[in-house]
């Protein structure tokens, strides 16, 4: 994931967060995301996707956020 942000300079953030906290739990439930997932945010911390963690290894991350970033 960090490999996405230099990639991007200046237009994406990586954070990655313990799922396990009070705060995640409370975003995966909101976003119904189940036990962990992804959350695509712009520079600007606008959120741009959400994608649930058992779709993450069918996806092509690094094209998807090209396409998201993209389309801005």
């Amino acid at each position: 994931m960090n490999g996405l942000e230099q990639t991007h300079r200046g237009k994406l953030r990586v954070v990655i967060v313990d799922a396990t906290t009070a705060d995640a739990k409370a975003d995966l439930s909101l976003y119904q995301l189940g036990s962990h997932g992804l959350f695509i945010y712009d520079a600007q911390d606008q959120l741009l996707k959400t994608i649930p963690g058992k779709r993450l290894k069918e996806l092509n991350i690094p094209q998807l956020v090209d396409s998201l970033l993209q389309s801005r």
